[in-house]
């Protein structure tokens, strides 16, 4: 199974490899709307979509943690 070996994100290492396997997870996973949080084709570049998603999906979550949920 792959692994993510770095960090990704804001001034992260942001290998190419860590940042398609946040691009793929975010692409599984989806919002409360049933909308993946990131819809893009996955290609290991850390962009203005990459970071939206993991944004997204970190507020989102952030919520739920407050509220009591998981």
């Amino acid at each position: 199974m792959p692994e993510i070996t770095a960090n990704v994100g804001e001034g992260a290492a942001n290998k190419t490899h860590d940042v398609a396997l946040v691009q793929a997870m975010l692409r599984i996973v989806k919002n409360a709307k049933g909308v993946p949080y990131f819809a893009s084709a996955y290609d290991g570049n850390y962009g203005a979509a990459t970071k939206t998603a993991i944004v997204a999906f970190q507020t989102d979550h952030a919520k739920a943690i407050q509220a009591g949920g998981k």
